[in-house]
């Protein structure tokens, strides 16, 4: 079992053998449950949120051209 002391504001480091079999790197996010008199840590998972920005579109597409999709599909009226 790996121990961990809890500093004044509350901070805990992640002993280094679970940072590495999670993979965590710096500035990662973990999330916590309680499940009954323990704590249980866990990578969190990314999200579709986390990836805004992270890919770049070859071509942009203008308002018009996502309209025009919309409307195609049926799923707005853009007129």
């Amino acid at each position: 079992m790996l121990t961990s002391s809890v500093t004044s504001k509350g901070q805990v480091t992640i002993p280094m053998e679970i940072r590495q079999q999670l993979n965590l790197q710096p500035g990662e996010k973990v999330a916590f449950a309680l499940e009954d008199d323990r704590v249980v840590l866990f990578r969190k998972e990314k999200n579709i949120e986390a990836s805004f920005g992270i890919y770049k579109a070859k071509q942009g597409v203008s308002l018009k051209q996502m309209e025009q999709v919309i409307k195609e599909r049926g799923k707005g009226d853009f007129s």
